[in-house]
């Protein structure tokens, strides 16, 4: 298919992105979610605070790069962050179109190419994954994308299990009479087609090193992930015989000027800065914590004095910690709980239990078919593109998982992981069908589990307002209006009290005054505009290591904070993750040096506290 004959159905998904997020992007606003966090950490670092050294950003530094850029354009305003964010979903679903059009359309599917795509770019903006994270699954579907256009540069749509690879055009009649043709005639047309085809896969190589580079910028660990699937994917075509040593090392270079071309300017920001160091080192610490939590002993850098560290805490000798592989984490939900949900809520358990496995029960016997494809391909001598390209989309999938399966097992973390798992599996289905009768069966109980699952996701995910869905809008339709753009709809309980905590709080402090807010609650600074002095706005049971609460008490006293926020969420789900719990001591000191000025929300229990 022509790009001309594309552009119709990438408008389509444009326009239906703008009137689905148009609908509800100035509704409602989340005190425990990103949002507060990122554009406070933007207005910190447009205030001329270092990244890393004064901030603890809790991503790559690329993640902050264009919000900086926007409110240089918009000045700090929250709901124009909500539309930045919007934009990424969209554009993740225009790729995510585009992946399983090609897809499709390489395994003969030509009529239905078109109807997948567009119904998983129509998905991907219906359940677009938790908003102000929405970075993730667009460099998944982004490195997916570029992934598939390497593998495939130069292939025929028309060719699938041809005993010679596909190729472009201008040499299809040539290798459509390849069977008839002598070795010599062969040999010939093998490398005719390898030049042509290193003649596209250059662009792709060098294409996926940018959005490579950019991943890398965003996550480290992503970039880690997609980086060992890149060098899979390269070596798989020497293995092959797609590609040659020469084109093998090209395109390791291309893949490499790519992400030092991404990184070479804010390596050069980070120098002039001054916090060059501390950017480079925390590559180094990421892979030395990942071989930790693999079991593998290594012995990291001493870590730089944190800008929190006010005093030095003498700590008690620690037990020695499990061998074996550690994810840390909220648990796993299992039928157990689903069976001690309250009436109520189990409903919405029971789906949650459901779609946690759910991915493995398509991911499992794609991934062994794919391989098993490649593996026969191979031996064979015909055209392993379509396996491999297979291959790739389910280790694009695999990206994000861990991070929820592992660690976040809950449905806003579900919801981010599944864009490219959509994009990846409906494309690997389709280039796998182009084996003809022997997946027939096989494909049959696939393709009625994936109807079911998507079903199972739709029911369970677009209800859900922590999944960035249009659920955001039920019951909010009173008009709020704060500091830094918040100007948006909450429900009516909801604005009166965040109206309240506006006045108390701005009539008892300054510009000039700081806020913290406890464990996590960022968007009171940034409704209010009072700034944080906290270099980690996050912080809980599990990052409050020994001497945390000696040194929150000495930080209270030196900076002296006009106003503190406290609740008492139980923000990993246990009793022991609540603040009055690991934070005793703090909230002690608290009670002894501040003034309570009020409670706000009936539910949440949020404390404002005011120096005496």
């Amino acid at each position: 298919m022509t790009p001309q004959r594309r552009w119709p159905w990438v408008l389509l998904l444009l326009a239906a992105a703008f009137a689905y997020y148009g609908s509800y992007y100035r509704h409602g606003i989340n005190f425990q979610d990103e949002g507060g966090t990122l554009t406070l950490q933007t207005q910190r670092l447009l205030n001329g605070e270092l990244p890393i050294r004064d901030i603890e950003l809790g991503y790559n530094v690329g993640w902050f790069y264009p919000l900086m850029a926007l409110f240089k354009f918009t000045g700090i305003n929250f709901v124009a962050l909500r539309v930045f964010f919007f934009a990424l979903s969209t554009l993740a679903a225009v790729l995510g179109f585009l992946t399983v059009e090609k897809a499709a359309r390489h395994a003969g599917l030509k009529r239905a190419a078109i109807g997948l795509g567009v119904a998983v770019g129509l998905l991907l903006i219906v359940t677009p994954g938790m908003t102000f994270k929405n970075y993730n699954p667009l460099a998944a579907v982004a490195n997916a994308w570029c992934l598939l256009g390497f593998i495939l540069a130069g292939r025929s749509c028309d060719a699938s299990s041809q005993e010679v690879p596909a190729a472009p055009r201008r040499l299809r009649d040539e290798c459509d009479g390849a069977s008839q043709a002598p070795t010599a005639t062969r040999a010939s047309q093998l490398r005719r087609f390898s030049g042509a085809f290193a003649e596209k896969r250059w662009r792709w190589a060098l294409g996926g090193g940018f959005i490579l580079g950019a991943t890398w910028l965003v996550r480290i660990d992503l970039g880690t992930l997609f980086t060992v699937l890149w060098l899979g994917v390269i070596a798989a075509q020497l293995v092959d015989g797609k590609a040659r040593l020469r084109s093998f090392g090209t395109s390791i270079l291309l893949l490499a000027a790519g992400i030092g071309a991404m990184h070479a300017p804010v390596l050069w920001d980070a120098n002039r800065r001054g916090f060059g160091a501390d950017f480079t080192a925390q590559y180094s610490a990421f892979w030395f914590d990942a071989a930790g939590r693999l079991g593998i002993k290594l012995t990291p850098p001493p870590p730089s004095k944190s800008r929190d560290t006010i005093i030095a805490v003498p700590v008690a000798p620690q037990p020695p910690k499990k061998t074996g592989m550690s994810f840390g984490g909220k648990a796993r939900m299992t039928w157990a709980d689903v069976q001690a949900t309250a009436e109520k809520k189990r409903l919405n358990a029971l789906g949650l239990f459901a779609l946690t496995y759910a991915p493995l029960l398509a991911v499992i016997p794609l991934l062994f078919l794919a391989a098993a494809r490649w593996l026969r391909a191979v031996v064979q001598r015909r055209d392993s593109s379509l396996a491999l390209a297979a291959l790739a989309l389910i280790g694009a999938a695999l990206a994000l998982f861990p991070q929820f399966f592992f660690w976040r097992p809950d449905s806003p973390h579900l919801s981010e992981f599944g864009p490219c798992y959509w994009v990846a599996v409906v494309g690997a289905f389709a280039l796998l069908g182009a084996d003809g009768n022997s997946w027939k069966l096989p494909s049959r109980f696939l393709a009625f589990w994936l109807v079911l699952h998507c079903a199972l996701w739709c029911a369970r995910i677009i209800p859900d307002r922590w999944c960035g869905t249009i659920a955001a809008r039920e019951n909010r339709d009173t008009y709020f209006e704060g500091e830094n753009g918040v100007h948006i709809y909450e429900q009516k309980k909801t604005a009166e009290w965040m109206r309240e905590a506006h006045r108390i709080i701005r009539e008892n402090s300054t510009d000039t005054d700081t806020l913290i807010a406890w464990p996590y609650h960022p968007s009171f600074n940034v409704f209010t505009n009072r700034l944080s002095t906290e270099r980690l706005l996050y912080v809980d049971d599990a990052k409050a290591k020994p001497g945390w609460n000696e040194n929150a008490i000495a930080r209270i006293e030196l900076r002296k904070p006009r106003i503190i926020v406290v609740s008492n969420w139980a923000i990993n789900g246990t009793e022991a993750s609540r603040f009055k719990t690991w934070g005793a001591a703090t909230y002690a000191h608290i009670e002894a040096t501040y003034e309570k000025l009020g409670t706000y929300d009936e539910k949440e229990q949020f404390e404002v506290w005011k120096r005496k």
